[in-house]
């Protein structure tokens, strides 16, 4: 068992709904904030989008595909999406710590058959590198396993090697039987996928995969892969309705699980079931990081942050032990990045900002495969700064981005640049920066956020600053942007709009704006009630305007929120001295 793993519960899966709160009390010991730094290590972010990780499983890689010939050997295979293949064909041990899917295959070999099914497994967890190994470690012991090579291909397209893929499968052709067998029309309708996604289908196939894909159904409908594949290619309750059927049949499926609950975490008023499921795929997969990390996901949208936090550690003591055990590097793994951010935004809602930017400024450091890539693992930390008021480091940060030829690394780059500018008093820097960026955003784009956020500041600065005594005045342009802010959906989304709104706050404070201040302070506990600092910007409003009393209810608020925040916290001390004097 790996460390920071717990036991699968016994009983069904009602019986593990019922007991989350069970589970998750045995896979979060209390810690105290004495071992918070023992966590941090380098990072690198990739957005993935839910819909898109179905489509890749959905659809992967191309080609045709028949069962039952040696893998194909690729002229200097040096590497698949960048990992060299030594990495991608090291041999990988037989899991103990994940429920396999069960998913009958063409072969005799019983090693064979229980690593396809562990690379099917890994598949449906996203654990791309960790199938691919499996898939090839059961085409060891069945070269002939053809299904092993669909799977292989899959892995690769999910990597983000589509030419890989179709070496993979290069040279197989498909079934042609008339009724096959669930194994068999599993390999023939996730083929013809590829080749459709690939645009190398096979006209002389006859009918699309879907509608094969709905006989095969309609002939095993007890086949639970065939099910799981048509829930994924379906949507919105099609997809629930779906997927539970899937669980009906085989109430262990990690994918059915795993892809409920980023269903449910898009849904208004589902994230109860999005947590449910999420204790269940820990308790089934607690060794892979993925599956730990899906659990955090949504604990912190439920105010349990805490708990959140301890399930991205264990993500990261997974991965860790992974590279010191096998010799396999976490940043082949996208899932090491999007956990650890997750993790940094999570220590900056508990004040933990020394922890959080040592991860968030690692992540900016590390290389990336894209430009898009590179500007997701800078952005974060550029905000962080700006969310605490240091204005020379993110203008730092931003000349870092502004060095990049790519033209929307270089606009976002400018916002940054403009809102550090504005914070350090420099309106005319501001408005120039405001200019350069805006001539490089295209409409639409999700970072015209930034440059409606500096559009609104620089008119704030220029029609004069709020008085204390106007607190609360009349609406203004930022309005509509904290109501967008608040309205975005999904993991990333709700944690980057605490440190959006801190930032606006912070910037409308050096413009003593206090009615704005105030606004964004009513956004923030709207959009989460457990965050602290929209109960610190209206203890400092309060004290401002002189009301002692509720300044001091405000910030006793406050620090309730702040039970291991860092001791130099920006508004910390003077949260501790303003709810001294209510008492």
């Amino acid at each position: 068992m790996i460390p920071g793993t717990f036991q699968p519960p016994r009983g069904g899966l009602r019986k593990r709904l019922e007991s989350k709160e069970v589970m998750m009390a045995r896979t979060q010991p209390n810690r105290d904030s004495t071992d918070r730094k023992s966590s941090l290590q380098g990072l690198w972010i990739h957005r993935v989008l839910f819909s898109v990780g179905v489509l890749i499983l959905a659809w992967g890689g191309t080609t045709q595909v028949a069962l039952g010939q040696n893998p194909p050997q690729k002229e200097d295979p040096s590497s698949v999406a960048g990992i060299p293949m030594a990495v991608v064909t090291r041999p990988i041990p037989l899991r103990s710590d994940l429920t396999r899917i069960r998913h009958p295959v063409s072969s005799s070999d019983e090693e064979a058959r229980r690593f396809h099914e562990q690379g099917l497994t890994y598949l449906h967890l996203y654990g791309y590198l960790e199938a691919a190994r499996s898939f090839h470690q059961a085409l060891r012991a069945d070269p002939e396993l053809g299904q092993a090579r669909v799977g292989l291909a899959l892995a690769y397209r999910a990597l983000g090697d589509p030419e890989m893929a179709l070496q993979a499968v290069e040279g197989l052709e498909v079934s042609r039987d008339a009724e096959p067998n669930p194994e068999d029309a599993w390999a023939r309708i996730r083929l013809s996928l590829l080749q459709e996604r690939s645009g190398r289908e096979d006209s002389s196939h006859g009918d699309s995969a879907e509608a094969e894909l709905e006989r095969a159904v309609e002939r095993h409908p007890e086949a639970v892969e065939l099910r799981y594949l048509q829930a994924t290619l379906a949507r919105g309750d099609d997809r629930v309705a779906g997927l539970q059927e899937v669980l009906r049949l085989a109430p262990d499926h990690v994918g059915a699980h795993h892809l409920l609950i980023h269903v449910f975490e898009n849904r208004e008023g589902e994230l109860d079931r999005a947590v449910a499921h999420g204790a269940v795929l820990a308790s089934l997969a607690p060794g892979v990081a993925h599956a730990r990390h899906m659990f955090g996901h949504n604990l912190r949208r439920v105010g349990r942050v805490q708990e959140a936090i301890r399930e991205f550690e264990a993500a990261q003591t997974i991965e860790r032990t992974l590279e010191e055990e096998e010799n396999i590097p976490t940043r082949y793994d996208w899932h090491h990045g999007h956990n650890l951010a997750l993790l940094g935004m999570s220590y900056h809602h508990q004040g933990r900002m020394e922890e959080a930017e040592a991860i968030l400024t690692e992540l900016a450091e590390l290389p990336a495969q894209s430009d898009r890539r590179w500007l997701g693992q800078n952005m974060n930390r550029v905000e962080l700064q700006l969310s605490l008021g240091r204005w020379d480091a993110a203008r730092e940060s931003a000349e870092r981005l502004l060095s990049r030829t790519d033209s929307l690394t270089r606009g976002v780059g400018h916002l940054y640049a403009g809102l550090a500018d504005l914070g350090m008093g420099d309106p005319e820097s501001a408005e120039q920066s405001l200019e350069q960026g805006s001539h490089h955003l295209p409409d639409g784009h999700p970072f015209n956020t930034h440059q409606e956020a500096l559009r609104a500041l620089l008119s704030s600065e220029a029609g004069g600053s709020d008085s204390t005594e106007s607190v609360g005045g009349e609406e203004d342009e930022l309005l509509p942007l904290l109501s967008e802010l608040g309205s975005r959906r999904g993991p990333d989304a709700w944690a980057e709009a605490h440190i959006r709104k801190e930032v606006l706050a912070r910037l409308a404070a050096s413009q003593d704006n206090w009615a704005r201040v105030q606004k964004v302070a009513r956004s923030l506990r709207e959009h989460d009630p457990t965050y602290a600092g929209g109960y610190a910007w209206e203890a400092v409003v309060e004290d401002r305007v002189g009301a002692a009393p509720a300044a001091g209810e405000w910030a006793t608020r406050a620090l309730e929120r702040w039970p291991l925040a860092d001791e130099d916290l920006p508004g910390l001390q003077e949260m501790k001295k303003l709810a001294g004097r209510a008492r």
